[in-house]
């Protein structure tokens, strides 16, 4: 069956409009995986700087330099203070997992963490977490103002005290991200595309008058 003009330039519009939004879906997600990729790597850093500053301290204790009691004091005094954004914070809690620093929420030091965070969460520690130094990750899920999301959570344990130390970003940060980009690129997508979609309307009807739809009156005119 042969196409004439018009068929042909809805066509090429119809390929050309799938393309385009495909490659800005697909470029959302890409941006959606490097925000994941990027606040794992983000935390593994903050996270090895808050364990090695506890690794350091434990040392001096190990060799006489500093007193437990004052060492363990100054760590906590230490990690309280260290907030380095308005929604997350590097928490510490003791060899059993009650609170000592939570920079944002001090109002949870001295709690339980399962009761704080999660059971769940608590197990997975525990079970996970054998080997001082070594950074897991798990996740847990958390409600606030009626809205349900995971959070992602990184933890580490102290060579020589035990503690453990952890932070996470919840998903409904690289969430709105995500759609915030895919949004604004659909927009964007759809307005170029209703530009194109107008030339190629106007560029049909041009050929249309002109010339007439049949290609072999195209061709001969050329010709």
């Amino acid at each position: 069956m042969q196409l004439n003009t018009k068929s042909k330039y809805v066509i090429i519009y119809l390929i050309f409009s799938a393309a385009m939004f495909g490659s800005i879906i697909m470029g959302a997600y890409n941006v959606r995986y490097t925000l994941e990729i990027n606040n794992v790597t983000r935390l593994e850093n903050l996270l090895t700087n808050a364990k090695n500053t506890i690794a350091t301290l434990e040392q001096k204790v190990v060799s006489g330099e500093l007193d437990e009691i004052k060492a363990k004091r100054l760590a906590s005094e230490l990690m309280q203070s260290y907030a380095y954004s308005d929604n997350e914070y590097i928490w510490m809690t003791d060899e059993n997992l009650v609170f000592l620093a939570a920079p944002l929420d001090p109002q949870i030091i001295g709690k339980p963490f399962a009761d704080i965070v999660s059971s769940e969460a608590k197990v997975h520690i525990l079970n996970h977490l054998t080997v001082a130094g070594e950074v897991i990750t798990y996740s847990w899920f958390t409600t606030r103002e009626n809205i349900t999301t995971e959070v992602k959570s990184i933890a580490v344990k102290s060579k020589v005290w035990n503690w453990y130390l952890g932070s996470g970003v919840q998903e409904k940060k690289v969430n709105d991200t995500f759609y915030s980009f895919l949004i604004e690129g659909l927009t964007i997508g759809f307005i170029v595309n209703l530009f194109i979609g107008l030339v190629m309307l106007f560029a049909v009807r041009k050929y249309n008058k002109t010339l007439g739809n049949d290609p072999e009156i195209i061709l001969n005119v050329i010709d």
